[in-house]
């Protein structure tokens, strides 16, 4: 964040790439409490089950610690973090290969998949096709990317879901993002907030967050 405040070029990522980290708590009881009901449970790995069939994304993934618990908590079979920042996505890549070496390796985890990338998500558009959940920190983001956010994520397929910190997908999409077409072309609302409650951050204990599920 410091590199980004003397750089011209990237001034305008100050205030969207600002430090506003989940919880580990908040993110592990989303992984053990919110997400179970709502996946498909023949594609959840058991004691005696293959590994799971799930992809996970996290987008603005920092570091990786998100994609770290995602992997190792049973719910899926590959996890990919994107960041923007090669700063954070360059201590992510470290960490990553010793994850893979140090943890998966070392169990039947070896079968999982783990990766890190840079870019940025309205760029790198694999997880509108490939994911089955999304977890995107949205606390900081100004109204252009969440419209750009929103607009992609309407291309997810069918039962995938979509957490936001913050602000809701919906917000966008009903407020100023589409509504004259859908209402024109007499199509549905492309998602539904399944669940709302309230998770810990670096900044704050209370930050309402919202699981979105494709429609």
């Amino acid at each position: 964040l410091q590199s980004l405040e003397h750089d011209v070029s990237r001034a305008h990522l100050v205030n969207q790439c600002v430090y506003a980290e989940i919880t580990t708590e908040s993110f592990q009881h989303i992984l053990s409490h919110h997400l179970p009901p709502l996946l498909p449970t023949s594609r959840i790995s058991s004691s005696s089950s293959p590994p799971p069939s799930l992809t996970f994304y996290d987008l603005g993934s920092g570091t990786g610690k998100n994609v770290f618990y995602a992997i190792t908590s049973g719910l899926f079979g590959r996890a990919v973090g994107i960041e923007l920042l090669p700063e954070l996505h360059a201590v992510a890549a470290v960490l990553c290969e010793s994850f893979c070496d140090d943890v998966l390796a070392a169990s039947m985890s070896s079968l999982l998949s783990v990766e890190m990338r840079l870019g940025s998500f309205c760029d790198d558009l694999e997880w509108v096709q490939a994911s089955d959940v999304v977890y995107c920190n949205t606390i900081m983001f100004d109204k252009d990317l969440m419209i750009k956010l929103a607009r992609a994520a309407t291309g997810m397929k069918q039962g995938a879901l979509f957490i936001t910190t913050g602000p809701s997908l919906i917000e966008y999409i009903d407020g100023n993002l589409y509504k004259e077409q859908l209402e024109l072309e007499k199509i549905q609302m492309p998602f539904q907030i399944v669940e709302t409650f309230s998770t810990a951050h670096s900044f704050s204990q209370d930050v309402e967050t919202f699981v979105h599920q494709r429609l």
